[in-house]
């Protein structure tokens, strides 16, 4: 038996953990747990998965440790956070990077043993909500406290669109005010099979994300989740959301040019391919089974 120890901060969230721990465990010769620590997790684990925010390299751990870095710094000074994270956190065995753009801002070399592992979908949630009743117009998952979010949300609630938000915000952060905010309903930070619940039961999916290093790099899990339940996306457009748009084959409404309810439900949405984002794919793809093998030395 394997032992896993996944290690990530207790106020994060982080939805591949559902993914990492059904994945791995549907395997017997795999069992994980989670810890919020190195200190804890080492005693009792053969391998690390380590979500980097911030673990300075002299907490050394005697297991190895695969070092995950899935997204860039944000904020003020972000390229000089990026090279202080690369220069003071614990070295890994082996890397788990979002995209190699995530690996390169980060000055790792792309010869560091290393696999990408993006964003995926819950396909066993997305099957069991696949005929929810639609209640909504729109529905927004994710932070509502990143610039331009709050007023992506007017926007659409005063055209006379009803919109579902769900995300990690507490519901008191957003003031809604005017004749349309009774078409807004804020339900908070809730569980991944809620989310997906509340997700499915809108028409269509609202993204918006701010055309900024390092937002446009990184992949949109919402827009993922969107086009796996056949949501129609609303959205800005910026690097990464254009290229997800043609690579599965969808047609996105631009949020830019976004008039009226009559506008939308006239538009020609299509979600597109997204198989290879479901996480048993996604994870399938990053090796992380074999790595495991390799680093713990069991076959």
């Amino acid at each position: 038996m394997i032992r896993v120890g996944i290690v990530h901060g207790a106020q994060a969230f982080y939805p591949e953990l559902a993914a990492y721990r059904d994945f791995l465990t549907a395997d017997s010769d795999f069992v994980v747990r989670d810890y919020e620590s190195l200190k804890e997790a080492d005693p009792n684990s053969d391998v690390i998965l380590l979500f980097c925010g911030l673990f300075p390299f002299w907490k050394a751990s005697r297991s190895k440790v695969i070092a995950e870095y899935h997204s860039l710094s944000t904020g003020r000074l972000p390229v000089l956070k990026n090279l202080l994270k690369r220069l003071l956190n614990i070295r890994g065995d082996h890397y788990l990077f979002l995209n190699e753009k995530v690996r390169e801002h980060l000055f790792f070399s792309p010869t560091v043993s290393h696999d990408v592992r993006g964003m995926g979908f819950h396909k066993a949630l997305v099957e069991k909500n696949l005929n929810a009743r639609k209640i909504f117009d729109f529905v927004y998952s994710g932070s509502t406290n990143r610039a331009g979010v709050h007023d992506a949300i007017l926007k659409i609630a005063s055209m006379g669109c009803t919109v579902a938000v769900v995300g990690n915000s507490e519901k008191d952060t957003l003031q809604f005010k005017g004749p349309w905010s009774r078409n807004v309903e804020l339900f908070g930070r809730v569980d991944i099979d809620r989310s997906y619940e509340i997700m499915a039961s809108a028409r269509y999916g609202i993204n918006y994300t701010i055309d900024k290093y390092p937002y446009y790099l990184q992949d949109s899990t919402k827009v993922i989740e969107y086009c796996a339940l056949g949501l129609g996306v609303v959205t800005n457009r910026y690097e990464w959301v254009d290229h997800f748009e043609r690579r599965v084959g969808g047609k996105f409404l631009s949020f830019e040019g976004l008039s009226s309810k009559a506008a939308v439900d006239g538009f020609d949405f299509r979600a597109g391919d997204v198989d290879q984002y479901s996480w048993d794919s996604v994870l399938r793809a990053s090796n992380i089974k074999e790595t495991v093998r390799r680093l713990s030395h069991r076959p």
